[in-house]
């Protein structure tokens, strides 16, 4: 059986020696914090007119919810509809018959079918009345210019007319 290797070498760490450290101060100017409030108000003014757009296209909260009652309304009114014993059974029809023997048809004309329950002719209504309400909302907003465009000539930022030299690093002098 062979020995054991010898173990490595400690490691060795080698330290740079200290200097004296170096103070750095950057002077932010009032004009730039004013030019980020100028954005933020620009910004909040543009997400208003996005919201204002999307109010004159899909509708408001309150109008978006009625909207959705009415289909759930229609739900309702459809599966009411569904159900065993909204429509009278014709069941099996009596044949009239002439003298001869031969089967008379008295046509369709004489079947009593219940028009549908009350709920889903209420329901339809409802629908009829909410196309004519979105049909003159659409035709009124005719030709409007949408809020949320922004005009590239009137777009001037004023941190777009700042110098560069208003950013400037200062270092303190050095004291030997």
């Amino acid at each position: 059986m062979g020995s054991k290797p010898a173990p490595p070498p400690p490691p060795t760490i080698v330290m740079p020696t200290p200097t004296a450290p170096q103070l750095y101060r950057t002077l932010i100017p009032q004009e730039s914090y004013q030019d980020v409030a100028a954005f933020g108000k620009r910004l909040d003014e543009q997400i208003l007119s996005l919201q204002k757009d999307r109010e004159t296209e899909v509708g408001t909260s309150a109008e978006l919810a009625e909207r959705m009652r009415g289909r759930e309304m229609q739900e309702r009114a459809s599966y009411a509809a569904s159900l065993p014993g909204q429509f009278k059974d014709p069941g099996i029809m009596e044949v009239a018959r002439d003298n001869e023997g031969r089967p008379i048809s008295k046509g369709s004309g004489t079947l009593n079918l219940q028009q549908g329950s009350d709920e889903a002719q209420k329901a339809a209504l409802t629908n009829v009345d909410q196309a004519k309400k979105a049909l003159q909302k659409a035709t009124s907003q005719k030709g409007q210019t949408s809020a949320s465009i922004v005009d590239p000539s009137a777009f001037d930022p004023e941190y777009a007319k700042r110098k560069g030299d208003i950013f400037k690093v200062t270092m303190p002098e050095d004291k030997a």
